[in-house]
């Protein structure tokens, strides 16, 4: 390979050969950041642009002269670039997320860095004050992923710098589902019933909940094919662009079917129109204070929680992994929950009866055969 990376000092360079139509080789080599390639970064693509215009030079029979330095460009001026045209079919609300994150916590901290100035006691440092602060492990990562996706697209290359923790995730927060007879108890209109038991015993998120149409559901399951963008009202693909289907729940199902029918979606305004997330939302922290239930930081993605805890206890994990739409299992994990009795259950069923155990041995058998 032309392009190698020192593994004493960390810097690319570039070794090349070139053929002139005489027979005559001549070796190349060079470093990006340096001598004639001062103007280009210290990064893979760096050193193949340093390489290609060596041999170009090469070829030509001119002397390598170095363009002019860059203009030195912070991280925030990149962040409006990165912002504006990074992943355009990203979903709206992602996208809003970022420039939240980038315009909130970034940019106040790492605006005037050039990407090469930044360095890892930079990151430690944003870090360590995030979470003096009560910022969690997992926002504090959600936040330092943002930083660490724009400089990747900016370079070309991912960073040397570590930007994320160690640390647990975010503690599961459900609904206990004895509340949730409770809040079904005090509901008044099959509608806010019917969302509740959307996400508590289907499992979907307030955007599906919300993007949910009659034609979505057949034979006795749901089918989740779109969700609606929290701000917008836009019909956008599912969390991870996965379809699922669901099994639907007798209580669901008799919900479901009391239901009025204005129009294409199964929760939606007097007029038939879709029903805004703010209004879903508003119902469901009034419902909580009616039924004397301790509404939980998400009122409804809580309930959600209580479909995964529940599920947990009596289905595989890839069942509950494709019930719930997650792209990776370790998200699923997180709603294992191992009790004590859960332990000495299994240790009884599988140890329970030592002497059994023996005499089904297949050498207790044999030996029991010959002798």
């Amino acid at each position: 390979m032309s392009i190698r990376r020192d593994t004493r000092t960390g810097r690319w360079f570039f070794r090349a050969w070139v053929n002139y139509g005489n027979g005559r080789r001549e070796r190349l080599f060079g470093t990006p950041g340096k001598a004639e390639f001062r103007d280009l970064p210290n990064t893979k693509v760096g050193a193949q642009q340093a390489e290609q215009r060596a041999i170009t030079a090469a070829l030509a029979g001119l002397p390598l002269v170095p363009a002019a330095s860059k203009e030195v460009t912070p991280i925030r001026e990149h962040a409006t670039d990165f912002l504006d045209t990074y992943k355009p079919g990203q979903k709206p609300g992602e996208r809003r997320e970022k420039r939240r994150v980038m315009k909130t916590h970034l940019l106040p901290v790492f605006g005037d860095l050039t990407i090469e100035q930044l360095t890892q006691r930079h990151v430690d440092g944003y870090a360590s004050t995030e979470l003096a602060r009560g910022v969690g492990v997992k926002t504090v990562n959600n936040q330092l992923a943002v930083l660490s996706t724009m400089i990747k697209y900016v370079t070309g290359e991912r960073s040397k710098l570590r930007f994320k923790l160690d640390g647990m995730a975010g503690e599961i927060r459900a609904v206990d589902p004895y509340d949730v007879d409770g809040l079904l108890a005090a509901a008044e209109y099959d509608c806010i019933r019917a969302v509740v038991l959307l996400a508590a015993e289907a499992g979907l998120r307030a955007g599906e909940i919300r993007g949910l149409q009659w034609t979505d559901i057949r034979n006795g399951q749901l089918t989740v094919r779109r969700a609606l963008d929290k701000q917008t009202n836009e019909s956008i693909a599912p969390k991870h662009n996965k379809s699922r289907t669901v099994p639907l729940s007798k209580r669901l199902e008799t919900v479901l079917g009391k239901l009025p029918r204005r129009g294409l979606w199964v929760i939606s305004s007097a007029d038939g129109s879709p029903i805004v997330y703010d209004r879903v939302n508003d119902d469901l922290v009034q419902l909580y204070q009616i039924a004397n239930v301790a509404r939980p930081p998400k009122p409804l993605h809580c309930l959600r929680h209580t479909f995964g805890t529940v599920m947990a206890k009596s289905v595989p994990l890839p069942v509950l992994r494709d019930l719930m739409g997650h792209a990776d299992i370790e998200t699923t994990l997180r709603y294992i929950d191992v009790g004590e009795d859960q332990k000495r259950d299994a240790i009884a069923k599988v140890f329970g009866s030592g002497s059994q155990r023996a005499a089904d041995s297949p050498r207790r058998k044999e030996a029991a055969a010959t002798g």
